[in-house]
């Protein structure tokens, strides 16, 4: 079997994931709000409560406080409330014993890799299984299944394009993860690419535009309803309706003074949530369309983060993490009324993931931290990370058949760094 194949054909041939898978401002008055389409769900529990420690965390908890709650919903019937499907991971690979609660360097061959500003763009775990992946600017996407003692490169398959951008974001399919959708930034063909071989080809499905963020309709078998965010871009939110295949931009109907429109969420095919937000002039917020897209409602002024992308979580919370250390805005209604939760300025604008015990795991300004309560209050895990941490230049993820931690770590140099892959052994079961 091919190396570069490794994950994949696993996933494919075992059905690896057969998925059944302080507040806030009011809203401002926005572009008329539409009625019908999806409409709005009925409220749920925001977030877990779990026991026990986390491991290795020293020191306090860091204490957040809950704002009033802001925004009011669209009128409109229909649409399912529950979240995408989440992976069956039945079948993943048995889980090993976590390594030392220390952090240990997982660069490996990727170190010293010439590159460009950023040069080691974003990492992921691919769901369900041991692999991490790891995306170096002009150079391409790797992968690792031994927590980083050997890499071997993506998109060596025939017909695959060039991945050699700044990698934004990547989206895994919750039913089978060998398809994932990526989002790039500053390349020849900057935009969007699409895998449905675990890496071993992409095809170019967005091109011309700095993309930030791709939703996909997976309430939708056939995949077909994309929504896509553009980069440092206003009013600039392309649709998909066939897979990718054409696209309409629907951010023209966005009020004229809306910011930067990056991070959306489709909630189903006709209802979507945008964030909005970045440095300068511009009118931050959440907006929400029912109508898939021809108008658009103010949700909240909420300074949406520029870095971090939201997570919709198992049980139907969504976090948004806000700029800089501003915390994150939460919502238990599919983004009718939302709550700011205030961390101390310390939650870094990264994107969170939720553990398998519906636990939620972030970047604090020096430790990865864990909330067991909604994002309410974090306590650290381990040792502080043993470089400075930002929001350009950081991710945390978590393999959880390999029961380890995994940071990112970037400069604007010309090459990968020599730590720009540390891990940490955790076990969320603890």
């Amino acid at each position: 079997m091919p190396r570069h194949l490794t994950w994949g054909a696993a996933v494919l041939a075992a059905a690896l994931c057969a998925c059944g898978s302080d507040g806030i401002a009011p809203p401002a008055t926005g572009t008329g709000g539409s009625s019908g389409g999806g409409g709005g769900g009925s409220g749920m529990t925001g977030g877990n409560t779990g026991g026990g420690n986390a491991t290795g965390g020293a020191g306090p908890s860091t204490g957040g406080s809950s704002g009033n709650t802001g925004g009011a919903g669209q009128p409109g019937t229909g649409g399912s409330s529950a979240p995408p499907p989440r992976p069956d991971c039945s079948n993943a690979p048995a889980p090993t014993p976590a390594p030392p609660s220390t952090w240990a360097n997982a660069t490996g061959s990727l170190a010293g890799m010439k590159s460009d500003c950023g040069n080691l763009s974003k990492i992921a775990a691919v769901p369900c299984s041991r692999t991490l992946l790891a995306q170096i600017r002009n150079v391409g996407m790797f992968a690792t299944e031994d927590g980083g003692k050997s890499w071997h490169q993506l998109g060596k398959g025939a017909g695959s394009v060039p991945l050699t951008n700044y990698t934004t974001a990547i989206v895994f399919d919750p039913k089978n993860p060998a398809v994932f959708w990526e989002t790039d930034l500053f390349g020849p063909a900057s935009a969007m690419f699409r895998s449905r071989d675990a890496g071993n080809t992409f095809e170019l499905l967005f091109k011309g535009s700095m993309a930030q963020l791709v939703s996909v309709d997976f309430s939708d078998p056939d995949r077909k309803t994309l929504v896509l965010g553009i980069h440092g871009s206003r009013r600039a939110v392309h649709r998909s309706t066939d897979g990718g295949q054409t696209w309409t931009n629907i951010g023209m109907t966005l009020p004229a003074e809306t910011h930067n429109s990056e991070s959306p969420i489709v909630i189903d095919a006709q209802t979507y949530l945008l964030g909005a937000c970045g440095y300068g002039d511009g009118v931050c917020g959440i907006y929400r369309t029912t109508d898939g897209g021809a108008t658009w409602k103010s949700m909240t002024d909420a300074k949406i983060g520029h870095y971090g992308n939201p997570l919709w979580a198992a049980d139907g919370t969504i976090y948004w993490p806000l700029l800089d250390t501003g915390g994150l805005a939460k919502s238990t209604d599919r983004g009718l009324t939302w709550t700011k939760i205030s961390v101390d300025k310390q939650l870094m604008d990264v994107t969170p993931h939720e553990l398998p015990d519906g636990s939620l795991i972030s970047l604090s300004t020096t430790n990865v931290v864990r909330s067991r309560d909604g994002g309410m209050t974090w306590q650290p895990i381990g040792p502080a990370v043993p470089f400075k941490l930002d929001a350009l230049r950081n991710d945390v993820v978590y393999v959880e058949p390999a029961r380890t931690l995994f940071v990112r770590h970037a400069d604007c140099g010309q090459a990968v760094l020599s730590d720009a892959v540390m891990s940490i052994g955790f076990d969320h079961k603890n």
